[in-house]
């Protein structure tokens, strides 16, 4: 892994979230390129076995054997080829995604040092308990289209290209219906970050409710109201509950249309 100590050293730009993103990108662009050519490498040469497949079906129809064998040999290869890249690509982009994270753990650490006594004026406790369980693995994830994500994109136009081989009507209809499907799931993806905002704050308002009780402890027990405490604990664990809901409402309507609308076309 790389030494953190390193990326506390390298101040990321404050401008705003996607220049925070693209630092982290620098900070790791050798091995972001590696996830990304391996992305490419494996998205695309997913259209491989079913070529392969249909040339040995075709030879089969002919019934000879050697052809048969040839393509099937190619087909067995090409599928293990498919999986070593597979593994390689996951594994880098495990690493990317843990450098992401633990590099923003480090930032964050090195800024609530530098702000000592002052943390407690700028941010509840909630707040950083939450970017320190939560925030960070979001972070880390985001950096999955650096690989998957470029590969799919390239995927796209390699397929269409191939699929003006076989059917012009056909490539146009995947042409336009990514883009479509794009400007449709517009609109719930806005939905969704306003959800996932609400939820987010939700959730820092209660971890910070945690630990005023679990701080207080000795003092509630002595003088009373633990019962006014645990009853807006779960006030607010059920309004956290309810603004889940709503975020998991939201992730299944995209997850439907991502998946219903290119059947339908």
């Amino acid at each position: 892994m790389t030494s953190f100590a390193a990326a506390t050293r390298s101040v990321p730009p404050t401008r705003g979230p996607w220049s925070y993103l693209a630092w982290l990108v620098w900070q790791q662009r050798r091995r972001v390129a590696l996830g990304a050519f391996l992305g490419t490498a494996w998205t695309v040469g997913l259209v491989v076995p079913p070529y392969l497949l249909s040339q040995a079906v075709d030879a089969l129809v002919d019934a000879d054997r050697r052809v048969v064998l040839a393509w099937s040999t190619a087909l067995v290869v090409s599928g293990a080829v498919l999986a070593g890249l597979g593994i390689w690509r996951h594994r880098t982009m495990s690493q990317v995604r843990m450098d992401a994270a633990f590099r923003t753990v480090s930032v964050v650490t090195a800024q609530a040092v530098r702000l000592g006594a002052t943390l407690n004026q700028r941010s509840r406790a909630g707040e950083v308990v939450t970017i320190g369980i939560g925030d960070v693995w979001t972070i880390g994830r985001s950096l999955t289209v650096t690989g998957p994500g470029v590969g799919a994109v390239l995927a796209y136009g390699a397929i269409a290209v191939l699929l003006f081989r076989v059917s012009a009507l056909l490539a146009v209809v995947v042409l336009i219906g990514v883009p479509i499907l794009a400007l449709i799931l517009g609109p719930a993806m806005g939905r969704l970050q306003n959800t996932g905002t609400a939820y987010r704050s939700q959730q820092g308002t209660l971890t910070g409710r945690i630990i005023d009780i679990i701080g207080g402890l000795s003092v509630l027990n002595g003088l009373g109201g633990k019962e006014t405490y645990a009853r807006r604990f779960r006030q607010e664990s059920q309004e956290l509950q309810r603004q889940g809901y709503r975020v998991g409402r939201v992730t299944s309507l995209i997850q439907a249309l991502g998946l219903g609308l290119p059947t339908l076309s």
